[in-house]
C-alpha cells in the first residue's frame, strides 16, 4: 500500500519525496525515509542503554528480588506455537518501526544482555514474536532506532505493542528512549509489561517528543526471565495548525527580472501542538490559480522557514506558506497568498542630434511612456533646447503599468560656419613603445574581447579652428584589436599662446622635453563619443583634466613633429542598446595626434571677436559705462586703453573701440549712445488768501522729453496741478516716456495775521450822545475793510466806517 502525505490543494506528497509502501499489507514493511537504521557501535548501545536506562529503573525503585534470572531451560513452544489469533491492532499505518512482528527474523533490531529470537510462541500478529531471552540482569536491552533528526521537539508520539513474560514478578518494560545527536540519553516514556505468557496483553500509551531529540528508539528490557512481544506500532500522533497565518502583500517589478523584498512573517500559523513543520509553495499559472490542484503549485526545495526571500524572478509568480504540526501528513494551516508581478521592461527611447551649432536650438524625443519628467521640467515627450555649453538631459518615462525608465542624452555645441584654418589629423606615435594610435581609453567596451587593448585609430577626421579661440576634432575611432567602433567630436576653447596652470603636457621619454616655440594652448575641453553598429545607442561625454590640450611641434610628444595631444575625463551617459556590451571607465582617456600644415604662428593670427555692452539710451546729463571684450587691449575713440568706459554724453554719440588680441590682430565695434531730452517744468502759484488759508495752489506746465508724463509731488500727489494748498514748499518729479526725469519746486505764502487797535471818547456830559470810538487797522490785509458793530449790554449805537460818532 502507498501513504500519502496531502499538501495543500491536493498537492501530492510524491513532491517531497514521502513515500511509505509495504510489500506485505499488515506484516512487512519497507524501510520509512523518515526513520532510517542508524548504525551504532556496541560501546555506545552499550553505554545508552546500560547505564542511563538502567538510572531510571533506579529511579522508579525497580530492584531485583534475587540473583536468580529465572530462565527456564526451555522457551514453553518446544511444543508447538500457540494457536494464531489474528488481532485487530495488526494494523498499523504510518508505523516507524521496521519488521515490527519478527515475520523477517530479527532483522532491524539489535539487542545486548540476552538473545532475541523469532519464533511462533504466543504470536498475536503473524506467525512470529520477538523472543528475548535475559541472560544479565542489570544490563540488558532490545531497541531499534526509528527516527534520526526526523521528528520535531513536541511532537507526541503513540507506542503500541503486545507484550508477555513467563514470570511477571520479574521487572519487564517496554518504552520510547530519546537522544540528542551525540547519542545522550535524555528521557524515555516506559511501560510495564507483566501480561502471564502464553497471553500477550496489548500495551499502548502516548509520549511528548522532548527538546533537543535526535535519535528515537523504541525496545524494551527486564532483570530476568523472558519478555517477549509482537507487532511493535510507533506512530506520530496529529493535532495539527489550524491558522496559516499571514505573509504580507502583493509586490510587483520591471523588467527581465524582479527580486521582490523578502516575504515577511506578518502573523506565525498556530493551533494545534507540536513542532511547526513549514513548506513554501509557489505557481505560475494564472496567478493565483483558478484551481489548487497539485499540478498548478509547486513546493519550493529549502523553504521551511516562517519568513522566505526569493531572490530574483523571471515572471510573475504566487507564494504561499503551508503549515502543520510535526506527526500530521496535510500541511492544512495556510497563509494568504502573495501575487508577485513582473511587467515587462519599459520599452523606451531617446532620439536627437548629440551636437548642435552654438546658438542653435536641438529638439530631443522620448518615446514608449505614458508619461515624461525631464531634469529641466518639461513634461512633454518631446523638448527643444538651446545649450550653451556641454549639456545633459535626463527623461523619467513611466508606462502605463508603472513601470519607469531613465534615458539620458547629451548634446554638445560647437562652432560651426568657415574655419579659419582646417587641420588632417593623424594617429601619433607613442615614444615609450611605439604604438601608432590617435585616442587611447582603458577598457571602455565590456563583450567586445578588448580588455587589455586600449589602442584607437582615427579615420575621417578634422581639427577645424575659429577665430572666436575654439576648435572642433571630430571623425571615427576604431579600435585596433577588436574593431569596435565611435563618432566622435571633441570642442576646444579658450585658446591661448600663455601656458595654462599644469600645461605644457610633458612627455616621459627619456631626454626630451618640450621646448617648441610655436605651442598654444586650448584649457577647456569637452566632447562626445557615440558607439557604432553592437555599440549603437551608447554614449559617453567627456572634459579636460590635467594639463590642457596643446598644438605645436612636439605637442604630441613627438620631436620636431607637429601635433596636439591632451588628457581627459570620461562619464557613460548611456549604454550599447545590445545588452551584450557596455561602456566602462577603466581610467583617464588620451588624444594623441598628428596634424597638418604649418608649425609657423602665423597660422592663428586670427581676427578676435570685438564687442561692446553696455545702455545703449540714456537721459541728457546722465552717465553710463561701455565694456569691452574680445581682446588683450583697447583703444577707444575717447583716448581711453581700458576695456570699460564711462561717459556722459550731451547728445547722441557713437563710440568706436579696436581690440588687439595676443598675437596682434585686431577688430573694431561701435556702440551709440542715443541721448534722450529731459522734460522743462514751469509752475505759476496762488497763495492762500489769509493767514492759515488752505485754498492755494500751483499750476504746472510741462514741456519738452517724450509724453506721456507721470508726476510725484512731495506731498503725495500724482496729478500735475495740486490745490487747496496751505503755505509752503511743494517739490515735483516728472518722468517722460524714455525714463528721463526732471524736479522743480514751488513755495506758496499767506499774509501777515491782521492787528487791530481801538481808542474811545466819552461823551461830554450825561446823557450825552458825542461819545465815539476810533478803529485803527495796522497789519493784515489790503484796505477796504468792512466793519461789523454791536452794542454790550443792549441799548443803540449808530455809525459806519472807523469812527461811531453815537453811543
Amino acid at each position: 500500500m502507498q501513504l500519502v502525505m496531502k499538501l495543500p490543494y491536493s498537492l501530492l506528497s510524491a513532491t517531497l519525496g514521502l513515500i511509505f509502501s509495504f510489500s506485505n499489507p499488515v506484516f512487512s514493511q519497507q524501510q520509512d525515509a523518515k526513520a532510517g537504521t542508524i548504525a551504532q557501535s556496541p560501546n555506545v548501545e552499550r553505554y545508552v542503554r546500560m547505564g542511563e536506562i538502567q538510572r531510571d529503573r533506579q529511579l522508579k525503585g525497580i530492584t531485583e528480588s534475587d540473583n536468580t534470572l529465572g530462565i527456564s531451560p526451555f522457551d514453553g513452544f518446544v511444543n508447538g506455537p500457540a494457536a494464531f489469533t489474528e488481532s485487530t491492532n495488526c494494523n498499523c499505518p504510518g508505523n516507524l518501526v521496521l519488521n515490527p512482528s519478527f515475520e523477517n527474523g530479527t532483522t532491524n533490531w539489535s539487542w545486548s544482555g540476552g538473545n532475541l529470537q523469532a519464533g511462533t510462541y504466543a504470536a498475536v500478529c503473524g506467525v512470529n514474536s520477538g523472543q528475548f531471552q535475559i541472560t544479565n540482569s542489570n544490563n540488558n536491552y532490545v531497541v531499534q532506532t526509528v527516527a534520526s533528526g526526523t521528528i520535531g521537539a513536541g511532537a507526541t508520539l503513540n507506542l503500541g505493542v503486545y507484550g508477555g513474560t513467563h514470570v511477571p514478578s520479574f521487572y519487564h518494560e517496554v518504552g520510547i528512549y530519546y537522544f540528542d545527536s551525540n547519542w545522550n540519553y535524555i528521557s524515555s516514556t516506559t511501560q510495564q509489561v507483566n501480561s502471564q505468557l502464553p497471553t500477550m496483553t496489548y500495551y499502548n500509551f502516548n509520549s511528548t517528543v522532548p527538546a533537543n531529540t535526535y535519535y528515537i528508539q523504541v525496545g524494551g528490557n527486564g532483570t530476568g526471565d523472558w519478555l517477549k512481544t509482537d507487532m511493535w506500532c510507533l506512530t506520530v500522533v496529529c493535532n495539527n495548525a489550524t491558522n496559516g497565518g499571514t505573509i504580507g502583500s502583493a509586490q510587483s517589478g520591471c523588467g527581465a527580472s524582479f527580486d521582490p523584498a523578502p516575504f515577511t512573517n506578518i502573523a506565525s500559523p498556530s493551533g494545534g501542538s507540536g513542532t511547526l513543520e513549514i513548506i513554501w509553495i509557489k505557481s505560475t499559472t494564472n496567478c493565483p490559480p483558478a484551481s489548487f490542484n497539485g499540478a498548478q503549485w509547486s513546493v519550493i526545495p529549502g523553504a521551511t522557514g516562517l519568513t522566505y526571500n526569493s531572490g530574483p524572478i523571471t515572471e510573475t509568480t504566487c507564494f504561499r506558506r503551508c503549515a502543520r504540526r510535526a506527526g500530521c501528513e496535510s500541511y492544512d494551516a495556510e497563509s494568504n497568498i502573495i501575487t508577485v508581478t513582473v511587467n515587462p521592461e519599459l520599452s523606451a527611447t531617446l532620439t536627437g542630434p548629440s551636437t548642435v551649432c552654438a546658438g542653435s536650438s536641438v529638439t530631443l524625443t522620448a518615446s514608449g511612456g505614458a508619461s515624461y519628467s525631464w531634469n529641466i521640467g518639461a513634461t512633454t515627450a518631446s523638448i527643444t533646447v538651446t545649450p550653451s555649453s556641454l549639456a545633459t538631459y535626463e527623461v523619467t518615462v513611466t508606462g502605463a503599468g508603472g513601470c519607469t525608465k531613465v534615458l539620458s542624452r547629451a548634446v554638445l555645441p560647437y562652432t560651426c560656419g568657415n574655419p579659419c584654418y582646417t587641420r588632417t589629423p593623424s594617429n601619433a606615435v607613442e615614444c615609450s613603445n611605439g604604438t601608432n594610435y590617435g585616442f587611447w581609453a582603458a577598457g571602455l567596451v565590456n563583450g567586445d574581447g578588448s580588455s587589455g587593448n586600449e589602442y584607437f585609430s582615427i579615420s575621417g577626421a578634422t581639427f577645424k579652428e575659429y577665430a572666436d579661440g575654439t576648435a572642433v576634432h571630430s571623425g571615427t575611432m576604431t579600435n585596433v584589436s577588436t574593431g569596435s567602433q565611435f563618432t566622435f567630436t571633441f570642442v576646444f576653447s579658450g585658446r591661448t599662446t600663455t601656458a595654462p596652470s599644469g600645461s605644457p603636457k610633458q612627455p616621459n621619454c627619456g631626454n626630451y622635453s618640450l621646448n617648441a616655440t610655436d605651442l598654444y594652448y586650448y584649457p577647456n575641453a569637452s566632447g562626445i563619443i557615440e558607439g557604432v553598429g553592437n555599440l549603437a545607442g551608447g554614449q559617453l561625454k567627456f572634459s579636460n583634466t590635467g594639463p590642457s590640450f596643446q598644438v605645436g611641434t612636439g605637442a604630441n610628444v613627438q620631436q620636431n613633429v607637429y601635433g596636439g595631444s591632451g588628457w581627459e575625463n570620461g562619464t557613460i551617459i548611456s549604454q550599447p542598446t545590445n545588452a551584450n556590451y557596455s561602456f566602462t571607465i577603466g581610467g583617464g582617456f588620451d588624444i594623441n595626434l598628428n596634424l597638418t600644415g604649418s608649425s609657423c604662428m602665423a597660422c592663428l593670427n586670427l581676427p578676435p571677436t570685438a564687442s561692446i555692452s553696455g545702455n545703449g539710451t540714456v537721459c541728457n546729463g546722465v552717465s553710463t559705462t561701455l565694456t569691452a571684450s574680445g581682446g588683450n587691449s583697447y583703444n577707444w575713440s575717447t583716448g581711453a586703453t581700458t576695456a570699460a568706459i564711462t561717459v556722459n554724453p550731451g547728445s547722441t554719440t557713437t563710440y568706436t573701440v579696436t581690440v588687439t588680441a595676443e598675437l596682434g590682430c585686431t577688430a573694431t565695434a561701435s556702440k551709440t549712445v542715443n541721448v534722450s531730452t529731459s522734460p522743462t517744468l514751469t509752475t505759476v502759484v496762488t497763495n492762500p488768501s489769509c493767514y492759515n488759508g488752505t485754498n492755494g495752489s500751483i499750476n504746472l506746465s510741462v514741456s519738452g522729453g517724450t509724453a506721456p508724463y507721470t508726476y510725484a509731488w512731495s506731498n503725495g500727489f500724482t496729478g500735475q496741478d495740486p490745490t487747496g494748498l496751505a503755505a509752503g514748499t511743494f517739490t515735483v518729479t516728472v518722468t517722460d516716456a524714455s525714463g528721463c526725469t526732471k524736479t522743480k519746486s514751488a513755495t506758496l505764502t499767506q499774509p501777515a495775521q491782521m492787528a487791530v487797535t481801538a481808542t474811545d471818547f466819552d461823551p461830554t456830559c450825561n446823557g450825552g450822545s458825542d461819545g465815539k470810538i476810533s478803529i485803527d487797522v495796522t497789519t493784515g490785509m489790503i484796505p477796504n475793510y468792512s466793519y461789523n458793530w454791536s452794542k454790550v449790554g443792549g441799548g443803540t449805537g449808530s455809525g459806519s466806517g472807523i469812527n461811531l460818532r453815537t453811543i
